[in-house]
């Protein structure tokens, strides 16, 4: 099942990179990034109705507005250089992203792959 799940979540990810180049030309990265949050959202609604609510600290609020705020500001800049370049130059940076979490999992976290994950991190970021 992970298999089949991880496909289509590659699938999924690589249409929303080109959806998005087809439809920013027209209505401006900001536009974009709120169609992309606002039609995902009865679908997050589900996932988290269906689950348990978990106990939740007294950070959690001021942690989750500063990831959303975060998470925002690098979905506009990620479609305006979308925008402003071709995907096949924009969307590889993005495979850089498994390096650097070689150095800040193991600082934030105290984890690091075994051999396997970083034959997998090699193969994602030379793919």
């Amino acid at each position: 099942m992970w298999l089949v799940l991880s496909l289509a979540a590659a699938l999924f990810t690589s249409l929303t990179d080109v959806l998005g180049k087809k439809v920013i030309g027209r209505s401006g990265a900001y536009v974009v990034v709120w169609g992309m949050n606002f039609f995902a959202m009865p679908f997050l609604f589900v996932a988290v109705c269906a689950q348990p609510a978990p106990v939740l600290g007294p950070i959690f609020w001021a942690v989750l507005m500063v990831q959303g705020v975060l998470v925002v500001i690098a979905s506009v800049l990620y479609f305006k250089a979308i925008e402003a370049s071709d995907l096949s130059l924009t969307v590889p940076m993005l495979t850089f992203t498994s390096l650097f979490l070689l150095v800040t999992s193991p600082l934030m976290l105290g984890e690091f792959p075994n051999f396997l994950g970083l034959w997998g991190i090699l193969l994602i970021v030379v793919g």
